[in-house]
């Protein structure tokens, strides 16, 4: 994601060799899990929306398969009795 630089800090792009990444000229680019935390520690600015394009379709937002949805039970459907007969667990 292309971000801006306010403050000086090293950055390693391909995780193992660092750069300084210094304020001004060009956007950098920044791995997405990273920009919230630099954004909170007042690294870089949030990135700006990008422009449109014409002729170009911006790509769709994810969408979660429903067979990847957690679905839990409805209150109505939950068995709150307990029907299992315990074993009484105490040394005789």
């Amino acid at each position: 994601m292309k971000c801006t630089i306010i403050k000086e800090f090293s950055y390693a792009h391909d995780g193992n060799s660092t750069e300084a990444l210094k304020p001004g000229g060009e956007d950098r680019e920044i791995r997405d899990n990273l920009v919230p935390g630099l954004v909170a520690a007042g690294l870089i600015k949030p990135p700006t929306a990008q422009k449109a394009v014409p002729g170009i379709e911006p790509s769709p937002a994810k969408v979660v398969a429903p067979e990847n949805k957690i679905i839990t039970a409805a209150p109505e459907n939950k068995d709150t009795t307990n029907t299992t007969p315990q074993r009484d667990r105490r040394k005789k």
